[in-house]
């Protein structure tokens, strides 16, 4: 099992991971006040429903024209590359 430190702003932890999977957050022994969030955070890492990378609205890829919204909130979303969606916002 390997063990690292991590810090958030929910507060510092030990992470144990196993296989490259996150299995355990311990909170840092000198935290005085950790929060209980960090301990869900292994299962949210690890969740199947978990967005892996970033996802863009098909029609809006697809449009010539940026400015048009007509779909906006409606259809599929596809996932890009971590460049495209960089350029995209950029």
């Amino acid at each position: 099992m390997n063990k690292l430190m991590t810090a958030t702003h929910w507060g510092a932890y030990q992470v144990s991971s196993e296989d490259g999977q996150v299995v355990s957050l311990t909170p840092f022994a000198d935290d005085p006040d950790p929060s209980s969030i960090g301990y869900g955070m292994p299962q949210a890492l690890n969740d199947p429903v978990r967005i892996q990378q970033p996802m863009v609205r098909k029609a809006w890829l697809e449009k010539t024209s940026k400015e048009d919204s007509e779909g906006r909130g409606k259809g599929p979303f596809v996932s890009v590359s971590w460049d495209r969606a960089l350029d995209l916002v950029a």
